[in-house]
C-alpha cells in the first residue's frame, strides 16, 4: 500500500472516489479486479486507503456511472 508521503498530487474527487498521483511506481491491490498492478496513478474510494482502484477500474466505474445518470 502506498504512504501518503508518497503523493505528490491529489485530483479533485469524482463521487466516492479521488486520484492521487503517487511521486514513484508502486505495487498497488485494485479491490475492484482483484489485480496487483504497478502504478502512479491509484484511485481511493471514500478516502480509504486499503480501498484502492487501478486507473483501468475507475475509468471503467466513472464510465458506467455517469452513463447511468
Amino acid at each position: 500500500m502506498p504512504l501518503l508521503d508518497d503523493v505528490v498530487k491529489t485530483f479533485p474527487p469524482r463521487g466516492n472516489m479521488q486520484q492521487h498521483r503517487l511521486s514513484k511506481a508502486t505495487n498497488v491491490y485494485c479491490t475492484r479486479c482483484n489485480c496487483t498492478k504497478t502504478a502512479k496513478l491509484v484511485t481511493t474510494i471514500d478516502e480509504k486507503w486499503d480501498e484502492l482502484y487501478c486507473n483501468a477500474c475507475y475509468g471503467n466505474n466513472l464510465a458506467t456511472t455517469e452513463t447511468a445518470g
